[in-house]
Order: C-alpha cells, then structure tokens, then sequence
C-alpha cells in the first residue's frame, strides 16, 4: 500500500527481542518476522494474516510516536503494549526472566546502507511460565 501514497515506503521494519536470564545475562536477539511466507493458498485462505498486519502496524505506530512522547511516556502507548504483549507471549526457556524487544531499520536488498537500529524498549520482567514447547524439560537448565 506504500508504493503509491505521496511518500512512498523505502525501508523496512525487522522486530527482534531478547531474554535476560535469571544470573543477569543476556541472551541473542532473534527476529520475529513480519511477514509471512507466501503460498498459493494464502491469496485464498490466509487467516494468520491479521495476527502478522496488527503487529506490522503496531511496530510501524510505535515508530511513528516515540518521538513525540517524553523518554518513558510511550510505554503507555497502544503500539508499544501490543508488541510487549506479543513478544512476552512467545514461548521460552524457563530461566528467562525478563525480555526486551528492538526495532531495526533496513533499506532493501541492493541498498549499501547498514540497518540501523531505531527503537530499543527496557527490559520487562516475565512471570513464570513453561518450558518451551521443542525443549525438553532437562535441557533448559544448560541453557548459556
């Protein structure tokens, strides 16, 4: 949809988040795409679709108003709880205890621009919760 509008869009947006672990480190940052794969079936049958377009559009009005609140006021903001909520919700290692997410700017596939990063969110404290799915119970505890 950017292609035609009056200021067409030239760069793209990459969310990433990362772990702290309970002895304080901190984990790799792993990117959360923000589309999807595309198949034929898609064009006809593609209800993950709205799940992918809210967090596009979260991470596109977080982008757009960071700079318009004080250093801590956009933590209040729609797009920024959204993106904690879905970031918080991922599966993870039971020693994780907090989580951080990060917003990178890239210019396209031919561009000699680096990604630059434009947003970096505090750390936020995880409750408790079970070991991710793939990992077997004893292994988490070798985690790093």
């Amino acid at each position: 949809w950017t292609l035609f509008a009056p200021n067409p869009g030239t760069t793209d947006f990459h969310l990433l988040y990362r772990d702290r672990l309970e002895n304080g480190a901190l984990g790799h940052w792993k990117e959360i795409p923000l589309t999807e794969k595309r198949t034929f079936w898609k064009a006809v049958w593609n209800p993950e679709k709205r799940n992918s377009k809210l967090l596009t559009d979260a991470v596109r009005g977080l982008m757009r108003i960071a700079g318009m609140y004080s250093s801590k006021g956009y933590k209040t903001t729609m797009p920024y709880l959204v993106i904690l909520n879905f970031v918080s919700s991922l599966p993870r290692w039971n020693l994780s205890n907090g989580t951080q997410f990060l917003i990178m700017e890239s210019y396209g596939f031919y561009s000699d621009r680096i990604p630059r990063v434009v947003f970096r969110s505090e750390i936020h404290r995880l409750g408790k919760k079970p070991v991710a799915e793939n990992q077997p119970a004893e292994t988490a505890d070798t985690f790093m």
